[in-house]
């Protein structure tokens, strides 16, 4: 039997065999798990065939445990499969749209306590309108912030329906008004796209290179919801993970030690003593008055879509 391949990695796929492959009061022997693989993955079942014919002639008794770990490698490399082409849709949409929106802020209206689509000093929300108004669907000139246009990317991609974005918004605001704490609507919103578990991207505070990869279609948070931005699992000649952000140029390709810097420079033109003091009162820890973190994670529409 293959050695490489840990017995103990196979248990969900025995129990499935068990269950779902083999007939009731059957013998697990090659014919069964040959059909199984062929269900499982076509491309391997060459390789799977050839491989339990051998073992049925050098140990029959361990045909069953090498048609699991075909099972198990099959699965393993359909879900690398996935996640690939997932990531690669979104990154080609994302490309038909740079150059695209322009940036505008986004969230609730301090005041009301509402999602606002048009936040004081600024021009309307393309996004939110849509949205919340049952406006227009935002083309090349519509302005929305860093997130909502990966939602919207996400969208044109066919990985999340027009329902899904408005019910996470809808739910963003109750959270935010059940807490309330005007910012738990930006942590619930990001909660609802990325629901699995982050990772900590650390910065060569010289070089400004990071690690580890960033797989390609993970979300980027800079700072929380400070500024959001797409993983191409890439990196530039001088080694810098690459990235698509919208900030203040529109849709874009860049490197994230290019909005590294500029994030610095924000932090540096948003002092304390500049703030005023009714925004620190009600938010106390706003990321962009923090030493920068950056962690990234899977959205959920790479995992499945979400209508």
């Amino acid at each position: 039997m293959n050695s490489e391949v840990p017995k103990d990695r196979f248990e969900g796929v025995i129990s499935r065999l068990r269950d779902d492959a083999a007939p009731a009061g059957s013998d697990r022997g090659t014919e069964t798990a040959t059909v199984r693989v062929r269900e499982r993955d076509g491309v391997a079942l060459e390789l799977a065939t050839w491989q339990l014919a051998e073992l049925q002639r050098e140990a029959p008794e361990h045909v069953a445990d090498l048609a699991r770990q075909c099972v198990e490698l099959i699965d393993a490399r359909h879900a690398a499969w996935f996640a690939e082409t997932r990531a690669q849709a979104f990154l080609d949409a994302a490309r038909e749209m740079l150059g695209w929106f322009t940036w505008v802020p986004s969230g609730l209206d301090w005041a009301s306590g509402r999602v606002s689509t048009q936040l004081p000093g600024h021009p309307k929300n393309s996004f939110l309108a849509w949205l919340i108004e049952g406006g227009p669907e935002p083309g090349r000139s519509a302005k929305m912030n860093c997130w909502e246009a990966h939602m919207y990317i996400a969208y044109c991609a066919g990985f999340v329906g027009e329902a899904w974005l408005r019910r996470i918004h809808v739910n963003a605001h109750a959270a935010a008004k059940a807490a309330r704490y005007g910012r738990r609507y930006y942590t619930s919103l990001m909660e609802q796209m990325c629901p699995s578990e982050r990772s900590r991207l650390e910065v060569d505070p010289v070089t400004k290179i990071s690690t580890p990869d960033i797989p390609a279609g993970s979300v980027i948070f800079m700072g929380g919801p400070n500024h959001v931005v797409v993983s191409r699992g890439t990196r530039d000649d001088r080694g810098h993970q690459e990235v698509v952000s919208h900030w203040g140029w529109g849709l874009q390709k860049t490197t994230l030690d290019k909005l590294i810097e500029w994030y610095d420079i924000i932090r540096a033109m948003k002092a304390l003593d500049d703030v005023p003091a009714v925004l620190l009162a009600r938010n106390p820890d706003i990321p962009v008055f923090r030493p920068l973190v950056i962690e990234f994670a899977t959205p959920i529409w790479m995992l499945r879509d979400v209508r």
